[in-house]
C-alpha cells in the first residue's frame, strides 16, 4: 500500500472564498437583501423567528 499524497499548500482554489464574492455591488439583490433584512417579521406574525 502506497503513502497518499496531500495537495499543495500554496494552491489556490478556483472559485472565491465566500458566495457574497460572487455577487457584484451593483447587482439588484444587495437591495433586496438589504429589504428583507430590514422586515419586522415578529410584527408580521412570524412568532418563532430567530434572524
Amino acid at each position: 500500500m502506497s503513502h497518499i499524497a496531500g495537495h499543495d499548500r500554496s494552491q489556490t482554489l478556483p472559485l472565491p472564498e465566500s458566495v457574497d464574492d460572487y455577487v457584484g455591488s451593483e447587482n439588484p439583490v444587495r437591495f433586496i437583501d438589504a429589504v428583507v433584512d430590514g422586515l419586522d417579521l415578529t410584527a408580521a406574525g412570524f412568532v418563532r423567528v430567530a434572524p
